[in-house]
């Protein structure tokens, strides 16, 4: 096998010129509370990747819920920054209140920043998130079958790429590679130029959800989101949750059709004013901004409107959440254990394994169960007083597994100036596997190069990443092992510490 060096980049642009890992590693704002709320603050929702440094912020989250003994349906909100800064504290403190006020936990939250690396890692984390407050439920009061996500530029675009992929979906390293049936996934001769592309690059392809997902038990499902700024639009499956973006009166928005098509309900928000009239999407309206309510002849601002949306689909008129299967990897050698769940304990799952769409009198769900072959499996679900679920889809394939990331266990720590040396193992007993990397030392390739920026390099095929570290910081990376490029990556998520 050719000895290849994959060069460990810097930042690259993102939207609106992302700050690099370092300059968005700034000290963070100090947590608000609610006034007339219970509040706990600056919570790790991902407690293993920290490290007492400033960076910490980006596994931390609010929690901001009524002071009664009821459970509630939850918003989280995701601020915006191009990906390279901002922080959950620029939640508008008015939003927050008036998300308690009416009834709704509020939840702001951080994720990691920097380059353009971050993908796929940030979409994990995301649903890590999602993932959490389900696990505390109890203790944050929320129902845990209702809650949405309101997303500003691009934490909009963040909610909506989380929602609308699911783990067969593959990140190519530069885009989005959508394999579930029925949205028209690329001809196979694209595929294989991808990939014949992957293997020059030194890329591979990675899930996008963790293939071991922290609080695995639980759904990252959404009921909702609120997008006003959304990237993976190009196809919207039945197990998207509800939609709704901003338009100009008259403009028609190009998410609406995707959503109908799929089954998946859809609202514009028809802004008014002469500058907004026609376009078919707006970015990031003011929330005073006058619409029309769901009466369709009141005026409301923005922001009520859409507390309208966030109301009619988590209380009064929710449609029953999607199941979601387990594994995350869709890829078996043998057997393989599949798990359907769902984040409410009351609702009834009915499932296929032929391919055909589930109904109320398809086989109902009662637990793990086995397959030997390649699989298709669908599910809905049903509860009482609730409109029935989308239909979920994944596609369990028979074949080698990737190789698994043995260790280390941890990055001991690198100084700046200082050789820095680590080597990636997988199991004992595999055969040779080629090496990639994403994260915070990582941006795209730009025509079949990368940029040296941090000082270090990764040999593709021994594993080893050396150099001298240029500058401190704090960085997060993701870790892949392929058995060639273009093929998919066992991978697994590291924090380098360098002083």
């Amino acid at each position: 096998m050719t000895r290849l060096l994959v060069t460990v980049a810097g930042a690259a642009l993102l939207m609106a010129a992302p700050a690099s890992a370092q300059q968005a590693a700034k000290l963070p704002r100090p947590a608000q509370p609610i006034p007339g709320a219970h509040n706990d603050l600056d919570v790790p929702y991902l407690p293993e990747r920290l490290t007492g440094r400033p960076e910490d912020r980006w596994v931390k989250l609010n929690v901001h819920w009524p002071k009664d003994d009821q459970k509630h349906p939850c918003i989280i909100f995701v601020h915006g920054g191009g990906y390279g800064s901002g922080d959950k504290e620029d939640t508008d403190r008015k939003l927050l209140e008036h998300a308690v006020k009416e009834g709704f936990v509020a939840v702001n939250l951080n994720y990691i920043l920097g380059d353009d690396g971050i993908f796929p890692q940030v979409y994990w984390d995301f649903r890590a998130a999602v993932r959490f407050l389900r696990k505390h439920a109890e203790k944050y009061h929320i129902d845990p079958a209702r809650i949405g996500a309101w997303g500003f530029s691009a934490g909009g675009w963040l909610t909506s790429s989380a929602s609308f992929t699911a783990p067969d979906d593959l990140w190519t390293g530069q885009k989005l590679l959508r394999v579930l049936p029925g949205l028209r996934p690329p001809p196979l001769d694209a595929i294989r130029r991808m990939r014949e592309a992957m293997r020059k690059d030194g890329g591979l392809l990675v899930g996008m959800d963790d293939p071991q997902p922290r609080y695995g038990e639980y759904s990252a499902r959404l009921q909702a989101i609120d997008v006003d700024f959304y990237h993976h639009q190009d196809s919207v499956d039945a197990a998207a949750p509800a939609a709704l973006s901003y338009v100009g009166e008259g403009g028609v928005n190009p998410l609406e059709q995707l959503c109908k098509q799929a089954g998946v309900d859809f609202v514009a928000v028809a802004v008014k004013g002469a500058e907004n009239k026609g376009k078919p999407g707006l970015h990031c309206p003011p929330l005073h901004l006058k619409t029309t309510g769901e009466d369709g002849a009141t005026e409301v601002e923005v922001r009520d409107r859409v507390f309208q949306f966030f109301k009619r689909q988590l209380v009064t008129a929710p449609r029953c959440p999607v199941p979601e299967f387990r594994p995350n990897r869709r890829l078996f050698a043998d057997r393989q254990i599949i798990e359907i769940i769902v984040p409410a304990a009351d609702a009834t799952i009915h499932y296929t394994m032929d391919g055909a769409e589930p109904t109320p009198e398809s086989p109902v769900y009662k637990g793990p169960f086995s397959i030997a072959d390649t699989t298709t499996i669908k599910a809905l679900a049903l509860r009482k007083g609730e409109r029935t679920s989308g239909v979920a889809t994944a596609v369990f394939t028979k074949g080698l597994p990737p190789p698994a990331i043995a260790g280390p266990e941890k990055l001991p720590k690198g100084k700046t100036g200082a050789p820095y040396t680590v080597t990636f193992t997988t199991r004992p007993g595999e055969p040779a596997v080629v090496w990639s990397m994403a994260g915070h030392l990582t941006s795209p390739r730009l025509a079949g190069q990368l940029k040296g920026a941090h000082g270090l390099l990764l040999d593709a095929t021994k594993g080893v990443l050396s150099g001298t570290p240029t500058r401190p910081g704090c960085y997060t990376i993701q870790m892949q092992a392929g058995w060639e490029f273009g093929q998919l990556a066992g991978t697994r998520t590291y924090v380098l510490e360098v002083e």
